[in-house]
């Protein structure tokens, strides 16, 4: 998995990792969406990595058994064109896939943009929580 799914992985096999660290993650990701609907091989590498992801998204479907599945990380915005072998994929492994109606929800945001909004969402939580008065915070 870790050998085939990474951005990593598919700019090594399209023999264009250092183009990858040239211009990262983002800029590769959209420069792979922009060649898959033209050139087969970048197509099926990609959808590669989407079927490897649908596997193992089974086995640990058939373990958890949860009720949703989320799914972000660096290669983000390549999840519109993978999504459908994603979900077939991983459908047509589990055994519990086939029975229950199974939501696998693509994150279209940055990870690091996710955490700040958890983050600032779980502290303004315990602001409401712990009743803490106005102006007890920082001294005015």
């Amino acid at each position: 998995m870790r050998t085939v799914v990474p951005l990593a992985a598919i700019a090594r096999d399209l023999d264009e990792y250092n183009l990858l660290r040239q211009v990262g993650s983002l800029a590769y990701s959209e420069h792979l969406l922009e060649r898959v609907e033209h050139e087969e091989q970048v197509a099926a590498r990609v959808l590669y990595s989407a079927q490897k992801i649908g596997e193992v998204l089974a086995e640990l479907f058939d373990i958890m058994n949860p009720s949703k599945i989320m799914l972000g990380g660096n290669n983000w915005k390549l999840y519109p064109f993978m999504a459908q072998t994603i979900r077939q994929t991983c459908r047509g492994l589990s055994n519990l896939a086939r029975e229950v109606d199974l939501q696998i929800q693509f994150i279209q945001e940055p990870i690091n943009s996710l955490m700040f909004k958890g983050a600032g969402e779980k502290a303004f939580r315990y602001f409401l929580e712990t009743h803490i008065p106005e102006g007890k915070l920082f001294p005015i």
